[in-house]
């Protein structure tokens, strides 16, 4: 059963660190670039939540898109206030905050808690009797003892073989 990211709601559906990354930290996240000078912030790498603000730059200020930066901002600008009829809701055209400056922040990701045999079940769980002939302890063996590389530590160790005698890592190994 697989759980659409972007339809979770407030609760223990959201790892501790995403309910910190989009609820305790207003002016935190990833960079997405609506127009020249406007962006708004993605609140987690791993689902479509957002601020709920958008955020005006000056052109002096120009932070990457998908960069992960922390803001210091003005006082929250609000276009064209008007109350909705029969409520006692305000309706605006626009709401935004202007940018002052920004600092990149890094983003430690916490390790995810399994017991080991958490973790070869979660390894194998596609191959039927993967533990039958140790594929769940050669696989595990594999992306742990690799050494740490661009795509971050562990990963699959093999090699690819090529006709030319180049041997390079193997990157779009994927488990179905």
């Amino acid at each position: 059963m697989k759980i659409n990211l972007d339809k979770r709601g407030l609760g223990a559906l959201f790892a501790p660190f995403e309910r910190e990354l989009i609820w305790e930290y207003e002016h935190r996240g990833w960079v997405h670039w609506m127009g020249r000078n406007k962006f708004i912030l993605r609140k987690s790498p791993f689902s479509n939540h957002k601020s709920q603000f958008e955020y005006l730059t000056p052109p002096d200020i120009c932070p990457s898109e998908n960069e992960f930066i922390k803001l210091e901002v003005g006082k929250l600008i609000i276009t064209n206030p008007r109350m909705i009829r029969r409520t006692t809701f305000l309706e605006f055209s626009a709401q935004y905050y202007e940018v002052m400056s920004y600092r990149l922040v890094s983003l430690k990701l916490p390790k995810p808690y399994l017991n080991p045999k958490g973790f070869l079940h979660h390894l194998t769980y596609n191959w039927k009797n993967a533990e039958d002939d140790h594929l769940d302890f050669s696989l595990a063996l594999q992306l742990l003892s690799c050494p740490e590389s661009l795509y971050g530590k562990g990963g699959i160790g093999s090699q690819s073989f090529c006709l030319l005698g180049i041997k390079k890592p193997l990157t779009d190994f994927k488990l179905l």
